[in-house]
């Protein structure tokens, strides 16, 4: 896996070498012999055209490779005093700590949707503090809210805020009621707060796959182009 990590130069820089190596030996075999000079010089050129085409396919092939399906959480909460909603958010599928673990951080939500006391959130106004997961890479506790830091998330009750936090658990914890996976806690202006709700953790399935990003798609495309158009011109050499 860590050659997939390489960029593109560095993987365009082994396959080349790779050729000066092979095209040296090629030279060599043909430096004695005037009538093989033309068809010597003549596949060293194909030799390179084709070493250059197969890195670009390889490092496109990398960059297609990196592409991550997210993993996203669809939940449901029933507060003490308000409507019934619904909701989900998106993590990276690898943001797992290697063996599982603590993972304090914000901005890993890749995507949310929810909705607070009538006030709307995506993953550009809420954020994570808190994410723990199994030692098989699976989520077990979460902590989002809108006032978060690596580590956590607060509600302050200062006058004119309005501060959230969820506290999510993928599994019963044994001193919440049988019908609860978490616990929230929202303040308005200092007044308002609902500190208590039921949640069932919804069903866990994974996302689309991204499209290959736009600076992989060009340079495919035109390798793509480029293999057709030697392709055609190496049969017709041939004939």
């Amino acid at each position: 896996m860590a050659a997939l990590k390489l960029p593109y130069v560095q993987v365009v820089y082994v396959c080349l070498q790779r050729h000066r190596a092979g095209s040296t030996k090629l030279f060599h075999q043909h430096r004695f012999d005037p009538l093989s000079t033309a068809t010597g010089a003549h596949a060293m050129r194909y030799t390179f055209v084709r070493h250059v085409f197969g890195c670009l396919m390889f490092a496109m092939l990398c960059a297609a490779a990196k592409a991550t399906t997210p993993i996203t959480y669809d939940f449901t909460v029933r507060w003490d005093h308000a409507p019934q909603v619904w909701g989900s958010f998106a993590i990276e599928p690898d943001a797992a700590p290697p063996g599982g673990g603590p993972l304090k951080a914000t901005d890993l939500l890749l995507d949310l949707s929810f909705n607070v006391a009538g006030r709307a959130y995506d993953e550009r106004s809420a954020t994570t503090g808190y994410l723990e997961f199994a030692p098989s890479g699976e989520l077990l506790y979460a902590v989002l809210g809108n006032n978060c830091w690596a580590g956590g998330c607060q509600t302050t009750g200062e006058p004119g805020r309005f501060d959230w936090t969820f506290s999510f658990y993928t599994y019963q914890t044994g001193w919440l009621p049988p019908s609860q996976r978490g616990i929230a806690h929202w303040v308005d202006n200092g007044r308002s707060q609902v500190d208590r709700f039921e949640e069932d953790w919804g069903e866990v399935y994974a996302g689309h796959l991204p499209p290959v990003p736009e600076p992989g798609t060009l340079p495919l495309l035109l390798a793509g182009v480029a293999g057709l158009g030697l392709w055609r011109h190496r049969r017709r050499r041939l004939r």
